[in-house]
């Protein structure tokens, strides 16, 4: 469901696209999540209102005054669901829960919280899922960053209310001055929506409804081995998670004998920084990506993407491309995303969230890891989302149902993360042969 409530921020250019996406496409939600995978005693329902609470403060409008004790209560509830999972079903039965979460509809603010219990003894999942047009992964970062330090007592201003006031931004007509730089910032903006060359696709799947669940596949490894893989600073954990997943999808095509396609292609979401930090806003562009899976080399595939993603943050980290966001009309924005988003564009959405870099203990309990929770665009069969949490990162999958091997991708991540580890036979060399002894 779309939100009909504003939260306390203007409608940025990538919010009014995503707004518009959501018209026209009525059937497919454009929500994401995190699930937190907790141990300890179950929350209690006066426990879970007071965290509900928490969120939905974040998200107030201006106005909406201090609410009583009984209307907190009300608000808590509406915002709360409870799912038990089959008794001791493990992971499998959390994912099957999230699988089926994924269908059900958001309160009308567009923020939803979730407990997920049953599957193992003194375990539970907080899921949390939010409307796109209320936040991107980076501000839900930022908040879950403020409640944890909250929860933790905390009493330091939250990222968003620094002590000083931001400068203001840089007049347009100062920004833009430069014609070639504002050429390539609107290139930079303006290439999801062209679509050159069209996109492999995975697999022809039937288009799926709003009750078609998505289904989630993750792993898990530590954060130092994504670092391990970086070369001396010439490449980023982000670079190392684009080349893991393109061994993944090589894979996948060569197990199931079919051609190596030579456009597989990422639509990869790009911050966009700004001069002051909200908890909730869309401060994002795209860019697509040739991800070579005809490339048999990890090495050099790393190579070519780090190349790549290099010159779309230099492209990206331009004031200009802010500034084009800023003054460009909406309808361009909504075109950009309506056709950024068509199935010829890109093969899989593939993005990078940095979560808590400290241990999360809500209500007193622990989080032990994060389980990213990626949307799925209309005609679409393949998201996948990195997250970190404090020294490990999770590799998530959110894929239509039918899609063949979902269950196997995350085993085929992590093989392909192992072979960009596996240091490379000496080149020039040739084999030992019985003679030469």
């Amino acid at each position: 469901m779309t939100p009909t409530t504003t939260p306390t921020t203007d409608v940025d250019p990538w919010t009014a696209g995503l707004d518009r996406y959501q018209r026209r496409r009525p059937n497919q939600t454009l929500v994401f999540g995190c699930a937190f995978l907790c141990s300890g005693p179950l929350p209690t329902r006066q426990e879970a209102r007071a965290l509900a609470n928490l969120v939905l403060d974040r998200l107030a409008r201006p106005g909406d005054g201090e609410p009583s004790v009984e209307r907190e209560t009300a608000r808590a509830d509406r915002h709360l669901f409870e799912v038990t999972a089959p008794a001791r079903s493990g992971e499998p039965g959390l994912r099957a829960a999230l699988d089926d979460i994924s269908t059900h509809p958001l309160p009308d603010t567009g923020v939803g919280l979730w407990i997920v219990h049953g599957h193992a003894r003194g375990q539970f999942a907080l899921v949390a899922r939010v409307h796109h047009r209320l936040m991107d992964g980076v501000s839900g970062s930022t908040m879950v960053d403020h409640i944890a330090a909250v929860l933790a007592g905390d009493q330091t201003p939250a990222p968003d209310a620094p002590a000083t006031a931001p400068p203001p931004p840089t007049p347009w007509h100062r920004t833009l001055r430069t014609p070639q730089a504002t050429a390539r910032a609107i290139t930079a903006l303006l290439t999801p929506a062209f679509a050159v060359p069209s996109a492999a696709r995975l697999q022809a799947l039937p288009p799926r409804t709003a009750t078609t669940p998505q289904r989630h596949a993750w792993t898990r490894v530590p954060l130092e081995r994504l670092r391990a893989a970086t070369t001396h600073g010439r490449t980023s954990v982000n670079d190392v998670h684009l080349a893991a997943l393109t061994g993944a999808l090589r894979t996948w095509y060569t197990q199931r004998g079919h051609p190596l396609p030579a456009d597989v292609v990422a639509l990869i979401p790009v911050h966009i920084h700004r001069h002051h930090h909200t908890t909730v806003g869309n401060r994002f562009a795209a860019t697509r990506a040739r991800l070579p899976v005809d490339e048999p080399d990890p090495r050099r595939r790393l190579s070519l993407i780090a190349d790549r993603m290099r010159r779309v943050r230099r492209a990206f980290a331009h004031p200009c491309v802010e500034t084009v966001l800023r003054v460009c009309p909406r309808a361009v924005i909504a075109w950009v995303m309506l056709r950024g988003f068509r199935p010829r564009s890109f093969t899989v959405m593939v993005t990078n969230v940095p979560g808590p870099a400290r241990r999360l203990r809500p209500l007193g309990r622990v989080v032990d890891g994060v389980v990213p929770l990626n949307f799925l665009p209309a005609d679409h069969v393949l998201s996948v989302v990195l997250m970190t949490y404090e020294d490990a990162a999770c590799v998530s999958f959110t894929a239509h149902p039918d899609l063949d091997g979902i269950d196997d991708l995350p085993r085929l991540w992590a093989a392909a993360l192992h072979d960009l580890l596996t240091p490379a036979p000496p080149a020039h060399t040739r084999p030992c042969r019985p003679a030469d002894r």
